[in-house]
């Protein structure tokens, strides 16, 4: 038997820092049942999917976010999530459509890189997230129901 608890938990980032941060979360990864899912870049890190680059100024927006929920929706039926956790940014933004309607649960962690504002997949994220965790409490006027858990690092 398996040492690894379930629920089965994805970790979802683009790639770069974000993924940096979720990386911290290894301790986590180990303990349940989990996959790691970030963007496909050149330099990417070893994850298990890999989704589309994509950014909030990215022209092709619309067409790469199509084929991007279509991947999602294909790794969520393959894996069958009951939580996601997320260190951003606009890659989380299908799983969290489906956890919504599937009624399952959403942690977000706010970028340790952002002190003083939010980020644009942060402040959509505040709405939907389960548990939404900020790394600096300066953040608390932009997110004022969110968990403050120190820095990730």
């Amino acid at each position: 038997m398996s040492s690894k608890k379930t629920p089965k938990l994805l970790f979802i980032s683009s790639s770069g820092g974000h993924f940096e941060q979720l990386k911290m979360l290894k301790p986590l990864m180990k303990k349940y049942n989990s996959c790691v899912i970030t963007e496909k870049v050149l330099t990417s890190d070893k994850a298990d999917y890999y989704m589309i680059q994509i950014s909030h100024t990215d022209k092709l927006l619309i067409f790469k976010f199509v084929i991007n929920f279509i991947l999602a929706l294909r790794i969520w039926v393959k894996e069958r999530p009951k939580v996601i956790i997320s260190t951003g940014s606009m890659i989380v933004i299908p799983f969290a459509v489906l956890a919504k309607l599937t009624g399952k649960k959403i942690i977000f962690i706010e970028t340790f890189a952002k002190i003083k504002d939010p980020t644009k997949t942060g402040r959509l994220m505040y709405k939907f997230a389960d548990l939404f965790i900020i790394q600096w409490e300066s953040l608390r006027k932009y997110y004022p129901n969110a968990v403050y858990g120190g820095s990730i690092y």
